[in-house]
């Protein structure tokens, strides 16, 4: 093989190789942030469940003011 073409092989084998590392990093930040996102919607379901048990209620407590 010529060192030309040897020296271009090896050059494109870094950037692979770069290049699976950064899809690899990639990929693990997109499941944590899918792990978060499924968090957070558990969050809101728990908040609208409450807001929704709070409407419910009615408030026979008299005002402060009496």
């Amino acid at each position: 093989m010529n060192e030309e073409l040897e020296k271009r092989i090896i050059n494109l084998e870094s950037i692979v190789s770069c290049q699976d590392q950064m899809l690899e990093d990639l990929n693990k930040v997109v499941i944590e942030q899918s792990h978060e996102i499924r968090k957070l919607y558990l969050e809101i379901d728990k908040v609208r469940a409450s807001l929704d048990s709070l409407r419910e209620e009615p408030d026979d407590r008299r005002p402060p003011h009496y």
